[in-house]
């Protein structure tokens, strides 16, 4: 403008989720004690504001952070009666992903006669083999290794016809598995936070002898939705 400003105070406001209370001082060149309000400006002068805002979680799950500066200053006939305003919004980009590590228990066998030995299977008769009956307990690690919140988990596995699921726990979350199909594994878990883990346990039985030279093999999978993805479109998991 033409006249000398007063009393021009700076502000910002966040948009949700974002917080203001997350942003630290805001201090302008010049001010004495860096403070954010400018005591004086005259026409064409220009001051420098800096502050530093702190990301939080729900930040980088909204996959924006949007905000608006504001500058109010007295002008010589006037209290609060001059101001302007400013928006930005910062994109931050998001790596969802997801991590399921699966391993087949160890055993150590403690027969009644001989030296302990380690199986994959409860080896309860201590043949050296997997029987009818016998259990195969597999531990499922799920972690989500990206930077968002993942909803809706779901870890599933179909497993070979010699073996059949006898029991699932976990760490977190509830069976999903309504068909009530003995070769199949559902589990749900709602939300996996950033660096956070689950461990699913399944117990199977074996269904028929199975050599112990045989590999029995099956795969589990994990898929979840990252904040910005659409529920009702698998494609995007």
């Amino acid at each position: 403008g033409n006249v000398t400003l007063t009393d021009v105070d700076v502000s910002d406001l966040f948009d949700p989720p974002a917080l203001t209370t997350d942003l630290g001082p805001i201090t302008c060149d010049d001010v004495v004690g860096g403070d954010n309000v400018i005591a004086t400006m005259a026409p064409g002068d220009e001051v420098d504001c800096t502050a530093t805002y702190t990301l939080s979680q729900a930040d980088i799950d909204e996959g924006t952070v949007g905000n608006t500066a504001t500058a109010t200053g007295d002008s010589p006939d006037g209290t609060d009666d001059v101001t302007d305003s400013d928006d930005e919004d910062v994109t931050l980009p998001q790596d969802p992903s997801v991590d399921i590590v699966k391993t087949a228990r160890p055993i150590t066998n403690d027969p009644p006669e001989g030296d302990d030995y380690v199986t994959a299977w409860a080896d309860s008769n201590f043949n050296g083999r997997p029987d009818a009956g016998e259990t195969v307990t597999y531990d499922y690690v799920v972690t989500n290794d990206g930077n968002v919140t993942l909803s809706d988990v779901l870890i599933e596995d179909t497993v070979d016809a010699r073996l059949q699921v006898s029991g699932v726990s976990a760490t977190m979350g509830a069976e999903s598995d309504s068909d009530g199909d003995a070769q199949t594994v559902e589990w749900q878990i709602p939300t996996l936070g950033v660096g956070e883990s689950a461990t699913i346990t399944v117990n199977f039985l074996v269904g028929s002898s199975v050599p112990a030279a045989d590999a029995v093999n099956n795969d589990g999978t994990v898929v979840a939705e990252a904040p910005l993805g659409d529920p009702g479109d698998p494609a995007d998991d």
